[in-house]
Parts: structure tokens; C-alpha cells; sequence
């Protein structure tokens, strides 16, 4: 840590502390926590064994957030320009999706403000060089009757989320929440299923959604299917102006097991994100927020070897060491594929038997 500055007892009497103290205090955490920094900069996980009642996908955003807001203030452009790169990941499905009264809408408020006070350094500056627009991905919809908006208004805070004053079509909180497919849940002790509407679910209780909402039909007559607010329809496009863009996505990869929970579990602690909010023990489903994997029980066992399997690199340990890991966790050793020289990979299975390799870390390849 660099010399504080010189106390000034003429300015400050009591303290000896200025202005010029403060700010080295804010540098100096801003240089503190970067090494904490995941690879896309989208998230801050601190050290510490603790994790908070909202999980550690939350926490690595209010890593994030909270440290944003203090670069904000300092308007330094060297560190915005890496909070810039983990603007660009966050909302393509690394933050984890707004809900009432929630954390990462409280961290949303911060990453609003912290944009809001550093336009001309880091919003405003986003489309450079970011190929197809890092800026587009933020706002989901900044544009409006075909025209892009020329100055939107500021943010204004809601309970799910952000739009901007003098444009619906700005969707901050669409950007940040992503929010992952809705299930339908076990009914409670004689009472009916219980849904979510407003996120879809699978098979006969497939709710349209706000995203079905936009583009048609509106659930409810007319309004936003979890706000009841009236839902912002988008113009059609004219025949031959379709968007190439506008074909199927991976909503989810589905993974048929004998126990939803229990395996949702193995890989939710191997990949360090949550099992959504609402899985219990003994739930047909179970949903890794932010990583989009969907276990669902089924009767059938295995019987073959997967046409399809994982291949994981490990973030902040090495090959050798995260294989030791994932054997802890319930995972067994299929086929060693690790050589003398260092390169390689070994071949996993998870508790029931799916297969999956953990290859080299960025940092043993060289990269």
C-alpha cells in the first residue's frame, strides 16, 4: 500500500485526515479487491467462508456492485475499464436474476447509480469496439418506433426492477434479471399446484410470460403476467425486414435423473452457484440458477454413456487439485487421462454415473 498523504491539522483539526486521504483509502480497496475478480470480471468473490442467506452468485454481485460504486465516485477510467468488461458478461446469464424485496435488486439500485454517475466514461463508452454492442445487451430494447432513443431519461427504480423515465422501452432490469424458465411446484398439502406465470414452465403448465407478452398476446388482459402493469407491445416488423437474429435459443440443458435434488446439489457445490430458491428435497426438478442446468427425476436409469457431457476448467485452483476436489464432493474417477508432462485431463463421473472431464486451468495452459 502506497505512503497516505501528509495529515493536514489546519484543514482537519481533529482527524489531520483530507479529501486527499479519503480518496487513496478508496484506491487502495479498488486495488485490494481485484485479484478477487472471476475471469469475465462479472463477479467479486472476497475471501471468506461465510456466504450470505442470498448465495454466493449474490454476493460475487454485490462484490461487484458495491465496489463499482466506490470506482464510480472516483471516476478513475483505468479501473471503470474493467468493470466495462464485467458489464459485458453479467447479463448474458452470469448475475443472477431481480425478484422483490430481493439482493441483487438492492446491488442492481448500485450498478444503476454507479452508470448513472460516470456516463461519459463508461456507459457512453461501451459500443466501442464491443463488436454487436455491449451497450445493446445492458438495455435490452433501447430502441423504439425503429429509431434508436437519442438520449434516454434517467433510471428510475420500481419494485421489479429499472426502466428509464422517458423510455419503456429501456429495460435495465430485463438486462440484469434474465430470468431463467419457471416450473410448476408440487402442490401443497391439499391445495392446488402453485405456478409462475410470469416465468413459463414445462409442459401443460407453460405459462406465455412477459417476453411471450411483448411480442403478442398479453396474459391478463393486457398487463405484465407477475406486475399486472400493461405490457409495452413492439411494433411488427414489415415482410423481407425480419430479424436474422430472431431464431431459437438453449433455454436450458436438461439432465434426467433418479434424484433431482440431490444431484442439482452435487453440481450446484462443484460449480459454486445456487439451486433456485424454491427447490426442496424430494422436488421432481431442480434449476442451477445462472448456469441454466435443469435436473428433472425420472423412472429410466442409465444405461449407456452420454452423448453429451461437460468439460469443466477450474477458475482459481488447479487441474490436479479441483479433480481432488469434485472426487470429495461424490464424483468418481472414470479414466485418468492426465500425462507426465502436465497436459491432459481426467474423466469424471457424478453420483449417478453422468461422465465429465476437468481439463487444465487457464493458468496451466498458459493462456
Amino acid at each position: 500500500m502506497t505512503e497516505p498523504p501528509a495529515e493536514d491539522r489546519s484543514l482537519s483539526p481533529y482527524t489531520g485526515y483530507t479529501r486527499a486521504h479519503w480518496e487513496a483509502t478508496a484506491d487502495a480497496l479498488l486495488a485490494a479487491v481485484e485479484p478477487y475478480a472471476t475471469a469475465d470480471r462479472a463477479l467479486y468473490h472476497l475471501p471468506g467462508d461465510r456466504v450470505s442467506h442470498a448465495g454466493r452468485l449474490s454476493d460475487g454481485l454485490e462484490g461487484y456492485a458495491r465496489t463499482l460504486l466506490a470506482a464510480a465516485f472516483r471516476r478513475d477510467e483505468t479501473v471503470l475499464g474493467r468493470y466495462a468488461e464485467g458489464l459485458a458478461a453479467g447479463p448474458r446469464g452470469v448475475w443472477p436474476r431481480i425478484t422483490d424485496r430481493s439482493q441483487p435488486l438492492v446491488e442492481a439500485a448500485s450498478i444503476a447509480l454507479a452508470l448513472r454517475l460516470t456516463r461519459p466514461l463508461l456507459w457512453d463508452r461501451l459500443d466501442q469496439g464491443g463488436g454487436e454492442g455491449h451497450r445493446a445487451r445492458v438495455r435490452r430494447g433501447g430502441r423504439r418506433d425503429g429509431r434508436r432513443c437519442r438520449r434516454p431519461g434517467p433510471l428510475r427504480a420500481g419494485r421489479s426492477g429499472f426502466s428509464r423515465v422517458s423510455d419503456p422501452g429501456v429495460r435495465y432490469r430485463a438486462a440484469i434479471r434474465a430470468a431463467p424458465a419457471g416450473r410448476c411446484r408440487r402442490p401443497a398439502a391439499g391445495g392446488p399446484p402453485r405456478t409462475y406465470p410470469w416465468r413459463g414452465g414445462r409442459g401443460g403448465n407453460r405459462g406465455p410470460g412477459p417476453r411471450a407478452a411483448r411480442g403478442g398476446e398479453a396474459p391478463d388482459g393486457g398487463a405484465d403476467g407477475r406486475s399486472g402493469r400493461p405490457v409495452t407491445r413492439l411494433p411488427r416488423l414489415r415482410a423481407g425486414r425480419q430479424n436474422p437474429r430472431m431464431t431459437s435459443r438453449i433455454r436450458h440443458v436438461t439432465v434426467d435423473c433418479a434424484d433431482a435434488h440431490a444431484l442439482g446439489s452435487f453440481w450446484s457445490a462443484a460449480l459454486g452457484l445456487p439451486l433456485h430458491e424454491d427447490d426442496r428435497p424430494g422436488d421432481p426438478e431442480a434449476l442451477i440458477e445462472g448456469a441454466g442446468l435443469l435436473f428433472v427425476t425420472v423412472p429410466e436409469a442409465k444405461t449407456v454413456k452420454n452423448r453429451v457431457h461437460f468439460d469443466l476448467q477450474p477458475q482459481d485452483r488447479g487441474r490436479d487439485e479441483e479433480v481432488e476436489r469434485l472426487l470429495g464432493l461424490g464424483a468418481t474417477l472414470v479414466d485418468d487421462r492426465r500425462r507426465a508432462d502436465g497436459t491432459g485431463w481426467a474423466v469424471l463421473a457424478d453420483p449417478e454415473g453422468n461422465e465429465f472431464c476437468v481439463e487444465r486451468s487457464a493458468a496451466e495452459r498458459g493462456e
